[in-house]
């Protein structure tokens, strides 16, 4: 507002004050304009508006600071399960970025740049999944021109859940695309807004890394709150792990999943490709485990692995959406329950000794979904089956090779203590990478050269130890 650029006056005529303002040099007024022939003649002074006082602001008042807590703050915020809640609203990307959050430009009480409430933003809405430009748009949740409407045009919407929306957006600065997500609901207070910050938080955090693992996970920009909503940008992937997946009808015709409520599209009919072969489905647990390693290793937990929440980008899978991250301790009393399809028994239990095993159960559950080419249910004996008995159901994968179905069985082993972390699953030689395997081959191969020549030199000496005593023998 024009408030911030206006300067402070004072009515005090105390000693001090009259005397510096009376030392400093005169300079001559601006003369003021009359504006007495802009009112209309014969009205009564009384009823005359006085011009707004835009001095009453000061000029060096600091712009509001965010008070953030420390990263190891609690990591996580509240909503229901997934694609019966959330509905895969977590569409976005993240990574490389800096640690800490810049505050946005105030948004001042007195707005003089307004927008009709419900007006469709800049860009318009088209091309979009759904987009309902009077529904969850920015300009419905802050009728005033803020950071995010001057530095983005909204594209379309990629999903919308619980939590809030996510737009597909084009900088206006730099004219790339790029995701960005707006909570739903404003913040009631400091509690709050430290858990709606926790997503933050991890992404900051890990994007700090240069590991491997961090090239599997969603790349993050920026943050900042408008409005008392929170925003995160984060890069734009081509599209989710849902979208690629497909099943089976009772009649074993393929059908395409879609959408993030849980339902498949049958209306567009059998898909004219093939399900996901063996190879692909290994590369993508292999990437998931770098992007599990590396988040376990940090002190975190996802708690929402599912196929909503996988990305990708040029080929490469991207696990996203940290709006229930949480320490990997599991000490916090608001720890937040994912999707009940793919969580552990003992997470629904209460059970929090080791919450990185539940994400390593829900990954499990996701490999399980794709190799029986049906969607996961929400009760009944198979979703029990699965939590107490998974070895049932896992023998009868189809075209699932007997290496890839052995190791979903253990992830998906009721006691959490006997299932192998991601680092141990990362040793397994179904998935190691192509480079790995190649020095593991010439490790293999320099091996059996050395102990071939330890032996022949110990048959040689062997050989000469008996030619000398030979010798000796001969002379004796």
């Amino acid at each position: 507002g024009k408030g911030d650029r206006s300067t402070s006056t004072s009515t005090s005529t105390s000693g001090g004050l009259f005397a510096a303002v009376s030392a400093a040099p005169k300079t001559p007024a601006r003369p003021r304009r009359d504006t007495s022939s802009l009112i209309a003649p014969g009205t009564p002074k009384s009823s005359r508006r006085k011009p707004p006082d835009h001095h009453s602001a000061s000029k060096n008042a600091a712009p509001p600071q965010l008070d953030l807590p420390e990263a190891s703050s609690p990591v996580g915020a509240g909503r229901g399960p997934g694609r019966g809640g959330r509905g895969g609203a977590g569409y976005y990307g993240g990574g490389y970025g800096t640690r800490t959050l810049v505050p946005p430009t105030p948004v001042m009480e007195r707005q003089r740049h307004r927008r009709p409430v419900g007006r469709t933003p800049r860009g318009g809405g088209g091309g979009g999944r759904g987009y309902d430009s009077r529904d969850d748009s920015p300009t419905s949740q802050n009728a005033t021109t803020g950071r995010f409407d001057e530095d983005f045009e909204i594209l379309g919407t990629l999903g919308r859940g619980s939590f809030g929306t996510v737009h597909r957006v084009k900088s206006r600065l730099d004219s790339q695309l790029y995701a960005v997500k707006i909570s739903r609901r404003t913040v009631r207070g400091e509690g709050d807004r430290r858990r709606m910050l926790r997503e933050v938080y991890a992404l900051a955090a890990l994007s700090d890394s240069t590991e491997a693992g961090v090239f599997h996970v969603v790349r993050y920009h920026q943050a900042w709150m408008e409005g008392e909503r929170l925003h995160i940008q984060t890069e734009l992937c081509a599209g989710n792990l849902l979208e690629e997946m497909v099943w089976q009808d009772p009649h074993g015709t393929p059908r395409h999943q879609s959408g993030g409520a849980g339902e498949s599209s049958s209306q567009r009919g059998p898909v004219a490709r093939p399900v996901m072969p063996p190879e692909q489905r290994t590369r993508l647990l292999r990437e998931m485990l770098l992007a599990l390693e590396l988040i376990h290793r940090s002190g975190m937990v996802h708690l929402d692995i599912k196929p909503e929440n996988i990305f990708i980008k040029n080929g490469r899978y991207k696990l996203g959406d940290f709006g229930l991250v949480s320490r990997a301790e599991g000490n916090w009393g608001d720890v937040e329950e994912g999707d009940s399809r793919y969580m552990s028994l003992e997470l629904l239990e209460g059970n929090r000794d080791d919450l990185t095993k539940s994400d390593i159960f829900s990954l499990g559950a996701t490999l399980y979904e794709i190799s029986h080419l049906s969607p996961l249910p929400t009760h009944g004996p198979e979703w029990l089956s699965l939590r107490h008995q998974p070895r049932t159901l896992t023998s009868t994968l189809k075209h699932t090779p007997e290496p890839l179905r052995l190791i979903v069985d253990e992830m998906l082993r009721p006691d959490l203590h006997k299932r192998p972390s991601a680092a141990e699953l990362l040793k397994r030689r179904q998935l190691l990478s192509e480079v790995e395997r190649k020095l593991i081959a010439e490790r293999n191969r320099a091996t059996h050269a050395n102990r071939e020549l330890e032996e022949a030199v110990r048959v040689g000496n062997a050989a000469a130890a008996a030619a000398a005593a030979g010798e000796g023998q001969g002379i004796a």
